[in-house]
């Protein structure tokens, strides 16, 4: 899982490219064979729900947004229903948020939040982000915005041909993706395929999003963990991070925000968890642990983000 999770970052431990069984493998050093019973073992069990492929570049002035709001978890389900009516919603994470040092202390005050990725530009916000605060009313839930903001790492403009093939191949799943839809739908080469996909992730243009079913691995304890830095540019917390061992050896996933860090890490045991979290509050005065419950991703969002595409190729 670390191997497959860590796609496209560039690092120890990472893949640079979409990752196969084979490539797998040779990363964690263990034989192809077993890499691909691994591989199938993952998803017949849905440790993995999915890895679907992000788009991080948009046409048309869209941009990526993130809103985070207060949502107890009886309304979790009402809420989730309402937000798959929304065609610009990427994704609902659903966690509970404990700010403490250790885990195992059992402080019990924690706030339960809904965190919102969806798509908008800028003229239609505000009614987006209307339509999104009518699904939480029509749950029989008040609408709590704590925050929202927009979001890239993205500092390279793409050219408009990468745009069509950020647009071919966004929110995918990298199970089935291959090189092949690239050649049949924009008329590439193989060659050109693969020298342009190669453009496109050393850019960061598209992403790799693991949907992880943490409840269903057996003998593992995960937990992710908030941090609250005082800098917007957070790489050199990255490298930070990845200078340790402790860190290293236990993360699944990070995920980098506007002064916000998240890692998902794991162990076998709370102590192990425990350990990490001390760790780290050693370092950074704001620290809060997080129980996911749920993360959902809309599969409509691909005919959004499509027919806004090909509107705009006419």
């Amino acid at each position: 899982m670390k191997a497959i999770s860590s796609w496209p970052e560039d690092g120890e431990n990472t893949i640079k490219s979409i990752p196969s069984p084979y490539q797998i493998a040779r990363k964690i050093n263990i034989s192809a064979n077993s890499s691909y019973k691994m591989w199938n073992l993952i998803f017949e069990k849905e440790y993995i729900k999915d890895m679907i492929i992000m788009p991080e570049v948009f046409p048309g002035g869209l941009r990526r947004y993130y809103l985070m709001a207060m949502l107890p978890f009886e309304y979790l389900k009402d809420v989730e229903h309402k937000l798959g009516e929304l065609p610009f919603v990427e994704i609902l994470h659903s966690s509970n948020y404990l700010k403490k040092k250790r885990e195992s202390q059992g402080v019990e005050n924690y706030s339960e939040i809904g965190h919102i990725q969806f798509i908008s530009n800028e003229d239609h916000l505000m009614e987006n982000l209307d339509e999104i605060g009518n699904a939480f009313r029509e749950s029989g839930l008040e609408f709590k915005m704590m925050n929202y903001f927009p979001y890239s790492e993205v500092s390279t403009t793409p050219t408009q041909g990468q745009i069509r093939l950020v647009n071919c191949i966004a929110y995918k799943s990298v199970k089935n993706f291959s090189t092949e839809e690239i050649t049949d739908e924009l008329s590439y080469s193989r060659k050109r395929a693969r020298k342009n996909l190669d453009m496109i992730v050393e850019n960061r243009f598209v992403k790799g999003k693991v949907i992880f079913n943490f409840k269903k691995i057996p003998n593992i304890i995960t937990k992710q963990i908030s941090i609250m830095v005082p800098e917007a540019d957070t790489g050199q917390y990255t490298r930070w991070f990845r200078s340790k061992k402790l860190i290293r050896d236990n993360l699944i996933y990070y995920g980098n925000y506007p002064h916000t860090l998240t890692l998902t890490v794991f162990g076998e045991s709370m102590e192990e968890i425990d350990n990490i979290t001390e760790f780290l509050s050693e370092n950074f005065n704001e620290i809060y642990t997080i129980d996911r419950f749920e993360t959902t991703f809309y599969s409509e969002i691909k005919n959004f983000y499509r027919s806004i595409q090909i509107s705009e190729r006419e």
